[in-house]
């Protein structure tokens, strides 16, 4: 009978172990659900901007400003587009709602414009399309008014394989909210740099390494979407 108790006991952890690893690994039930009651509980906005970093002591006078999270922190963005002057200002794991704490840092610089792309980050803290798009906004209204040119660039899909569909639809809500208020904004454009990077099923195999973040190919791509209207802040203008 002892026997039969300790082989259940192990056989129940075995599964156990098992079925926490691939649902950490795939994000197979329960993931979503432990995740969304997490968020629900912490504070999905950290108090990014009230640390001293490394943004706070080095503010080189620049004229374009990346901004994001780690996908835009993960791009050679000198090395990207060498004619211009630009500052790499994006922060990993940061949403939307975060970096709309730290837009005075951004300001020191002295941009003529800032290159925008967040929002991934916020949909996996399950945050709402109107909270994400509320705080696109404030950053939009913010940067209008010191006359500053914002480039709203589309949040760039995930795969859906790794996603979800859900998370696609919200993407898509999101940068058709972000078209919108590049309309009806000053000194605002909104650039879809999902173009030929993905398709129906998000980001394409081939250009994400992990279906979030992109491979060196992807920043090509990425770099050609860009690249003409960087030119009109280049050096050599």
């Amino acid at each position: 009978m002892r026997k039969i108790y300790v082989v259940t006991l192990l056989l129940s952890l075995g599964i156990g172990f098992s079925w926490g690893f691939a649902a950490g690994t795939w994000n197979i039930f329960p993931y979503v659900h432990i995740h969304a009651v997490n968020w629900s509980i912490k504070n999905k906005v950290r108090t990014t901007g009230k640390e001293v970093t490394q943004f706070d002591l080095f503010k080189p006078q620049v004229d374009i400003v990346f901004v994001g999270d780690s996908i835009t922190a993960s791009g050679n963005w000198n090395d990207i587009f060498p004619d211009t002057k630009v500052a790499n200002r994006g922060i990993g794991g940061e949403t939307i709602q975060e970096i709309s704490l730290r837009l005075d840092e951004i300001a020191d610089l002295h941009p003529k414009a800032v290159f925008l792309m967040a929002g991934i980050n916020d949909i996996y803290r399950f945050s709402r399309t109107n909270e994400i798009v509320s705080a696109f906004n404030n950053v939009v209204k913010y940067f209008e008014e010191k006359a500053v040119d914002v480039y709203l660039q589309s949040t760039l899909k995930c795969a859906q394989v790794v996603c979800g569909i859900e998370r696609l639809h919200q993407i898509q809500e999101i940068n058709s909210a972000l078209q919108q208020i590049a309309e009806e904004s000053n000194n605002t454009y909104y650039i879809d740099i999902n173009q030929e990077r993905s398709g129906s099923s998000g980001l394409h195999s081939e250009l994400g390494k992990d279906g979030i973040h992109i491979t060196p190919q992807g920043y090509v791509l990425w770099s050609n979407v860009l690249a003409p209207y960087v030119k009109k802040y280049s050096l050599q203008e």
